[in-house]
């Protein structure tokens, strides 16, 4: 198959790259061809190369210019191989700096490393065969770069540097490309010309330069519905607890259309299954207990015309389930999350959420390795962690019997006739049985969750995750970020940067610890008796203050009415 090509456009800081990137990226995409603006080191989607940056670019790192040379090029490497994974899918990358940006910034511009060919040796490691297809090298005068980078200022390191490091930083720049005979255009012309010169030589390429090809065996099958029609290959088994199990064939499948296979946290490739097909399967993930990826290969990627919109339709005009209608956007899934991330997950509400109910799925099953589905933090010491898994195994015990007897109960004792006894009526009083019995079930209790959300939202839902102290939170905001950018990296590139996305997670991290430390200092610590049944406490809001005893609810083991009592005593201030 075709690869994409490897495009580098170069030049110093206020030169207008990022116009340029962008203009390009649409003007392939106008011509059919796919495309993905990337920046080297990569920030998006490589975590590795996006910590080493996060370290390189942020001022509060000193490191001398040895260590960023090292740095530089350890995150290159990384965002080599994205790049290369990209291409062999046919995607044109277009990559914002590369290895001239080392020589141009740490040679020229910092001028204290003396060892010339030292440095190219380091890079020459790094980037071994995978030099660009081509590279642009856009230059104009120091006075211009300048004068554009004034007010543009990000808070990173390389930020309104002195002129006359960046006369060194151009001068370098230019001394390489000529060495390399690379194309430099006149970047002070109109932005619509300089993006026409581009376009020329992008065009050149893609029509004259010879395709490289991937090497591959020409009797396996290169198509999705190639690889699920081959019936001697199947991508579904299932293990001596009746489990299913992901074949590699099906890994195959599954690595075309998702992020993962193999992480609890994964991300759909859009650009690989319409929105129809991802609305239908996150559809029926609230009535079905399997991994999604399961779901997906058992039923949605058969290429069965018209199956996604038929389950679509009975779920939303037959079943009038208008949630549904909102799932045709960014999807995220994470399994294998316990009750209480859940809520976490879903607390913001600025997104649409679909879990595995327990109302209609028996929490019965047990793992490969014969444990119940619940999470177990990993802050437990030993001894704590032994007692904690054998009470919850205990509960899971007595919810397993309870359901079983109570589905026979409401099967039998049911005034339904036999004849109409069908699927239907086995799933409705399967649900009876699971409506009463799930609440048993603990906050442990571990399953998965879809989310369909905007950029906005899901940076948000990281933010918030991240500032957590929950641990199993902040690994799943990691996660999440770490997928969701594979598909989405524009509008996540913000969230863990130093002074954005980490500033607020900061912030909020902080704001929930000094509240607790307010709880505690404020309200008593010994324990009130508990009310002796459920009742509605109060009609709510009356006014602002009424938020007071809410937001420290959380903070302490005191009921609602002896925390209104005390904030009652506090004076306004």
């Amino acid at each position: 198959m075709n690869r994409g090509l490897y495009i580098v456009i170069q030049g110093p800081q206020g030169v207008g790259k990022s116009t340029q990137i962008v203009e390009l990226d649409r003007r392939l995409k106008a011509a059919g061809l796919k495309s993905r603006i990337m920046r080297e080191p990569d920030s998006q989607t490589d975590p590795t190369a996006r910590n080493i940056r996060s370290m390189t670019q942020n001022p509060i790192f000193e490191m001398n210019t040895k260590t960023e040379v090292l740095l530089y090029n350890a995150a290159r490497s990384q965002t080599l191989a994205v790049i290369n994974k990209m291409n062999d899918r046919n995607i044109n990358c277009i990559v914002d700096h590369n290895y001239l940006t080392t020589l141009a910034v740490q040679y020229y511009g910092r001028s204290d490393i003396d060892d010339y060919q030292a440095i190219n040796d380091i890079i020459k490691f790094a980037v071994g065969d995978n030099e660009p297809d081509l590279t642009v090298v856009l230059d104009a005068p120091v006075d211009v770069l300048i004068k554009r980078k004034q007010g543009a200022n990000r808070g990173e390191k390389f930020d309104n540097l002195p002129k006359d490091f960046l006369t060194r930083v151009r001068k370098g720049l230019l001394l390489e490309a000529n060495k390399r005979n690379l194309s430099i255009i006149d970047a002070t012309a109109a932005a619509d010309e300089v993006a026409n010169q581009i376009w020329e030589l992008v065009a050149d390429k893609l029509a004259n330069a010879k395709k490289k090809t991937v090497a591959h065996d020409a009797n396996l099958p290169t198509k999705i519905g190639d690889i699920i029609n081959k019936k001697q290959k199947p991508y579904l088994d299932r293990d001596d607890r009746g489990n299913y199990i992901i074949t590699e064939q099906g890994k195959q499948v599954l690595e075309n259309v998702l992020t993962n296979t193999d992480s609890n946290t994964y991300a759909f490739y859009t650009d690989k299954l319409s929105n129809v097909t991802v609305a239908a399967a996150m559809a029926r993930l609230s009535r079905r207990g399997d991994d999604m990826r399961v779901t997906m290969l058992d039923e949605f990627l058969s290429g069965e015309a018209g199956k996604d919109e038929g389950l679509l339709n009975r779920v939303i005009t037959a079943y009038g389930d208008d949630s549904v209608q909102q799932l045709a956007t960014i999807h995220v899934v994470v399994e294998n999350a316990s009750n209480l991330l859940t809520k976490k997950l879903e607390w913001g509400r600025l997104a649409s959420y679909l879990e595995q109910s327990t109302r209609y799925i028996f929490f019965d099953q047990k793992d490969k390795k014969g444990n119940y589905k619940y999470y177990t933090p990993k802050t437990l010491d030993a001894d704590t962690a032994k007692l904690y898994e054998t009470t919850i195994d205990n509960i899971f015990d007595l919810y397993l019997s309870m359901s079983r007897k109570l589905t026979e109960y409401c099967r039998t004792t049911s005034k339904v006739p036999k004849a109409k006894q069908d699927g239907a009526w086995k799933a409705a009083t399967r649900a009876q049985a699971c409506d009463v019995t799930r609440a048993v079930l603990p906050v442990a209790t571990r399953a998965t969750v879809g989310i369909v959300a905007s950029g906005q939202a899901i940076e948000n839902l990281i933010m918030n995750l991240q500032a957590d102290e929950l641990q199993e939170a902040q690994e799943s905001g990691l996660a999440i970020l770490e997928e969701a950018r594979k598909v989405m990296p524009v509008f996540l590139e913000r969230a863990d940067r130093p002074d954005r996305g980490g500033a607020t997670i900061a912030y909020r991290a902080q704001t929930r610890r000094d509240v607790k430390t307010l709880a505690d200092k404020k309200l008593p610590q010994t324990l009130s008796p508990a009310p002796e049944a459920v009742r509605l406490l109060d009609y709510w809001p009356r006014n602002e203050l009424d938020l007071v005893p809410h937001m420290l609810f959380e903070h302490t083991e005191q009921p609602i009415e002896a925390i209104k009592d005390a904030v009652a005593e506090w004076s306004y201030k």
